[in-house]
C-alpha cells in the first residue's frame, strides 16, 4: 500500500510539474511576437533585462518559452527558430 501511495505521489508532481511547463508553451501559441520590437539593443537576441522589462505577462511567458536552453535569455538564433516556427 506504501509503495502504491508513493508511486501515486510521483505521478501527481510529474503530471503538476508538465503543467507547469506547458504554460509558456501555450502561451506562445496564442500571443504573436515581434522580438525585434522587445530587442532594445537590436542585437537579434534578447537579453534577461529585455524580457525582464516586458510588462504584458502573456507576452513574457510567450518569451521565455522561446528559450529553449533555460539559461533566462533568447539568443538571436532562438529567436530565429521561432521566428521559422510560426
Amino acid at each position: 500500500m506504501t509503495r502504491l501511495f508513493t508511486v501515486l505521489a510521483l505521478i501527481a508532481v510529474a503530471g503538476f510539474a508538465f503543467a507547469e511547463d506547458a504554460k509558456p508553451a501555450a502561451a506562445a501559441a496564442h500571443v504573436h511576437l515581434d522580438v525585434a520590437a522587445l530587442d532594445a539593443d537590436k542585437d537579434g537576441a534578447l537579453s534577461k533585462d529585455e524580457i525582464a522589462a516586458i510588462k504584458d505577462e502573456k507576452v513574457k511567458a510567450a518569451v521565455v518559452a522561446l528559450d529553449a536552453d533555460k539559461d533566462g535569455a533568447v539568443s538571436a538564433d532562438e529567436a530565429k527558430a521561432a521566428k521559422h516556427a510560426h
